[in-house]
């Protein structure tokens, strides 16, 4: 079956879902397929100029840059971060609670790409008291470690996160439709999420979540971006030789996953073990937007899907089971463990 059947299909057959875009690749090339609405209640169609928010697949992208720092010797992934507070004379201001914790100055960039910091997902900075276990105990998925990972290297380099992805990613991958900052020549091109009953929300321009989830891309560009990742990984290419090597496997309020060997995490990206092979893979879920994006760096093999609809919609699921086959242990994974745990 054809890429555009295979969406079409399911498309179809979630009728709660406006609309959706693939990206799939292996070592032959790759081939993108578009279906349904921006708005449910309007014409324009899902197209390759189609924005999505990426949500957490921003999470991929922002390790992308950071472990091309770290080849150019900006970033080291064993250095605690007090040694670049102290060595860039940062002002702690923003994060006074948190670095006036000597058990948090002690957090590497590895420590927060693998989620293994000890922070929660999100809290309110004002309510921290203390780490929830020392850094690289435990697998603990936290967006405000990137984001603080985002706040350290903006300092260290005067650069904001939008002029990083320019230097690192954006240019030099040609991405012409994806930023952190909203461009007014996007206005028609961006999707409206919906809720899980398909009832269409209001378009959000300006993303919260920086580097953990503010992302705002087509299909293709962050298609060329997958394909790009995977493609080093494959190659390994310096530090990217160690993404998809599992880096922690010990999952906090979890003792089924702490023993269970078919997911870990890697640098910056989910890990699952199918077929005897390692995949990687991320979930992005913003409110009323749902993507994955599934690959297996051995093969060069792999597919981005986009959706403007509620986070759990079946759709994604569907579609990457259809390309690469049931039983992938990440889906179950999102749903029985990062859903209660994020």
């Amino acid at each position: 079956m054809l890429l555009h059947e295979i969406l079409d299909n399911h498309i179809a057959r979630f009728n709660t879902v406006p609309g959706a875009g693939i990206f799939y690749f292996d070592s032959e090339g790759y081939s993108t397929a578009f279906a349904g609405k921006k708005h449910i209640r309007q014409v324009e169609k899902i197209t390759s100029n189609t924005l999505f928010e990426a949500a957490s697949l921003t999470k991929p992208l922002f390790a992308y840059i950071v472990i091309l720092m770290i080849d150019k010797g900006i970033l080291s992934l064993d250095t605690p971060i007090d040694f670049y507070i102290k060595k860039y004379k940062i002002p702690i201001l923003d994060y006074q609670e948190f670095l006036s914790d000597p058990a948090f100055l002690k957090i590497t960039p590895r420590a927060i790409l693998i989620h293994s910091t000890g922070l929660p997902n999100w809290m309110n900075i004002k309510d921290y008291k203390e780490l929830l276990f020392d850094p690289g105990d435990y697998f603990q998925y936290s967006g405000m470690s990137y984001v603080f990972l985002q706040w350290l290297i903006e300092r260290i380099t005067s650069q904001s996160i939008q002029e990083l992805a320019m230097k690192y990613v954006f240019r030099p991958l040609v991405l012409k439709q994806s930023g952190f900052e909203w461009r007014m020549e996007w206005e028609n091109d961006l999707a409206n999420g919906h809720s899980s009953d398909g009832e269409p929300l209001e378009k959000q321009r300006k993303i919260q979540g920086g580097a953990a989830a503010a992302l705002l891309t087509t299909v293709r560009d962050y298609g060329f971006f997958f394909r790009d990742f995977v493609d080093k990984i494959r190659k390994k290419e310096d530090v990217f030789a160690q993404v998809d090597i599992p880096q922690i496997r010990r999952f906090r309020n979890s003792d089924f996953y702490s023993q269970h060997s078919s997911i870990a995490w890697g640098l910056g990206i989910g890990m699952e073990l199918y077929d005897d092979e390692w995949w990687i893979w991320q979930v992005g879920a913003n409110p009323n937007f749902f993507n994955w994006a599934l690959a297996n760096p051995s093969t060069g093999q792999g597919a981005v899907i986009f959706t403007n609809s509620e986070p759990g919609n079946p759709v994604p699921e569907a579609v990457l089971s259809a390309l690469f086959g049931d039983g992938h242990p990440c889906f179950e994974f999102d749903k029985v463990y990062l859903s209660q745990n994020s």
